[in-house]
């Protein structure tokens, strides 16, 4: 699998104090340790808080069942299908998180991690022009930071053999990449390095 994703880290920040409260309301109702018993009162908005409070103490399986219980009960809405298709990711379950990502595209989501996400996951299924579309339909959306996405599109221009683009793209990534990014700085030099080759080649 390609390495530099995003992977919602922008919707995993909750917080604290909403946090607390939502682990008191699972306490008061008598499933701690044992998982939700009864969420059909809960609100949608915090089922997906639960998912991720789930998620972040590293209890997937329960996480998942939140969430399949949020989309059973309000499939219109994205979020329960974007944490969903972040967690099959990290799973590399490809063909799950494709699926619920293009669902949270249908309800609406105009998440550009999701959409970043959403394009790794094509280019790793080797559907390279529908992962360049969903990168460019990111990018377009001017998110901040914007090197993260500026990096998916040139891996995925190099995928497809357009290599002078790939490297616009990777270049401006360096450009805007901060120096404490070591990781990412580290990363695209060495992209730029070898597009440079293939190009003089």
């Amino acid at each position: 699998m390609v390495a530099s994703v995003i992977l919602g880290k922008e919707r995993m920040k909750l917080p604290f104090v909403r946090s607390i409260l939502i682990f008191i309301m699972i306490i008061l109702a008598g499933c701690a340790g044992r998982g939700v018993k009864d969420t059909s009162k809960v609100p949608y908005p915090d089922r997906i808080t639960l998912a991720t409070i789930y998620r972040q103490s590293g209890e997937t399986e329960r996480a998942k069942d939140v969430l399949k219980n949020a989309i059973k009960r309000e499939p219109d809405r994205p979020e329960a299908y974007i944490d969903m298709g972040d967690m099959l990711f990290m799973e590399d379950d490809l063909e799950g998180a494709a699926s619920n990502y293009h669902n949270a595209i249908e309800s609406g989501s105009e998440d550009p991690v999701m959409l970043n996400n959403y394009a790794w996951v094509m280019t790793n299924l080797g559907e390279h022009g529908k992962a360049l579309s969903l990168a460019d339909r990111a990018i377009n959306m001017a998110p901040k930071p914007l090197y993260p996405y500026l990096d998916t599109r040139a891996m995925v221009l190099k995928f497809l053999g357009n290599t002078k683009e790939a490297l616009i793209s990777a270049e401006l990534a360096m450009a805007l990449t901060p120096d404490h990014d070591v990781a990412m700085r580290q990363h695209l030099e060495k992209l730029i390095e070898e597009l440079e080759s293939s190009l003089i080649e």
